[in-house]
């Protein structure tokens, strides 16, 4: 811990994002029934979890985005779900999604609802996928689209704008 890096202010959680059913998981040789098993919540299911818990739960907070979730709860990998930070660390870490290519696909377009206040309270991928006039939408895209996120290059814009405080030049011009 005496690198400089060990210090920095604030930390960072970084968020997975995934389809549904398509999370990576990490096995050995003849255990991968089991981590199927154990290795099947990530950070991204158990936002959904939370939002049920609390939706049944009737509380009162206040609706959080993916990205905004790490400064209200902190994530538990051994119990794999969200658990609520003390008052007096709350606010104090960063949420953030990890870059997808916007040629992945819907995993992109996911990624873009997750940073969108449209995700606050969502609690599946199918409630994600659909809109408040009860409109279930086939694709990530499609709710993007329908949500006027790609009215014009906004989501280009973006992808622009995050590889120029996380990539070197020459990445960027490739």
């Amino acid at each position: 811990m005496a690198f400089p890096i060990a210090d920095r202010y604030p930390p960072v959680q970084a968020l997975r994002v995934h389809l549904e059913n398509q999370q990576q998981i990490v096995f050995d040789e003849g255990l991968e029934e089991e981590a199927l098993e154990n290795q099947r919540e990530t950070e991204l299911t158990a936002f959904f979890q939370l939002n049920q818990q609390l939706k049944l739960n009737g509380d009162d907070q206040p609706k959080l985005t993916y990205i905004d979730l790490p400064k209200m709860f902190r994530y538990d990998k051994a119990s794999k779900q969200w658990v609520k930070r003390k008052p007096q660390s709350e606010g104090t870490v960063i949420g953030r999604i990890h870059t997808v290519n916007p040629i992945a696909g819907d995993v992109f377009y996911l990624r873009i609802l997750l940073h969108n206040d449209y995700s606050r309270g969502k609690t599946s991928f199918l409630d994600l996928k659909t809109l408040s006039n009860g409109k279930v939408c086939e694709s990530f895209k499609d709710v993007c689209r329908e949500l006027g996120l790609l009215k014009d290059d906004l989501e280009w814009k973006q992808v622009l704008e995050e590889s120029r405080g996380i990539r070197l030049c020459k990445q960027r011009r490739i």
